[in-house]
């Protein structure tokens, strides 16, 4: 597992995609975690892995999936 840390944002694409926003030109899209990392402007610490073998719906970056959050 690695660590993230970044901006949560909504992304209005496809209907609405969570990310998260590294400020360092990375974007993953959130997959899992608990209810309330799901807050736009939120800046977070996210330990989880790189999943390379799905695609979101949004096709916005790579797919994070989320373990622990601080």
């Amino acid at each position: 597992m690695k660590s993230f840390k970044g901006t949560v944002k909504k992304s209005d694409l496809e209907g609405g995609v969570w990310i998260l926003d590294t400020g360092k030109g990375d974007i993953f899209q959130l997959k899992g975690g608990p209810v309330d990392l799901y807050e736009n402007g939120k800046k977070v610490t996210i330990r989880g892995n790189i999943r390379k073998d799905i695609l979101g719906i949004g096709m916005i970056g790579p797919v994070l999936e989320v373990h622990e959050t601080t």
